[in-house]
């Protein structure tokens, strides 16, 4: 008996279910979690917290970036938020309220990078469906097999 109310309370309620791997994550999701950082997106079915599910997105990316490296656009990223850390230090904690204008621009330039990031997924979607020769569905396709077509381009471009 105590075992049984024990498992009432220990077993989830509610079965999510989730994408957990650049094998099954579809190209589609992954871009748009980059571009809005929704990690609900991950979830299929069911509910889960937004401590697992940052988790979980962390777990994936970090397989994205063991296989296929780090993205220049996403070095760039980094560097412009870096930028606008710096500046917004500068501004808040030495009060160089003067540097406000430069706080504004480090963050305009950041969310231009990722609009372009996102006109460059079209376009890099479309020399993959026609380097390949078929359409890709960025809904079915996953992330794998999206950047392994990506460095098979790659190569017959490069000899």
């Amino acid at each position: 008996m105590i075992k049984l109310i024990s498992n009432i309370f220990t077993t989830p309620l509610i079965k999510s279910d989730c994408y957990d791997s650049i094998h099954n994550l579809p190209i589609g999701i992954f871009q748009k979690i980059i571009k809005t950082g929704n990690h609900s997106l991950l979830i299929k079915k069911g509910k889960e917290s937004d401590k697992f599910l940052s988790k979980k997105w962390h777990q994936i990316y970090d397989e994205f970036l063991k296989e296929f490296g780090v993205p220049d656009q996403y070095r760039q990223y980094i560097k412009l938020k870096l930028k606008w850390a710096k500046e917004v230090e500068r501004v808040w904690l030495k009060g160089e309220r003067w540097r406000q204008p430069r706080v504004d621009i480090a963050k305009h330039e950041a969310k231009q990078l990722i609009t372009g990031i996102e006109s460059d997924f079209a376009e890099t979607l479309a020399y993959v469906s026609k380097g390949m020769s078929f359409r890709v569905n960025p809904n079915t396709v996953t992330v794998y097999e999206f950047y392994s077509y990506v460095k098979t381009l790659e190569k017959r471009v490069n000899g």
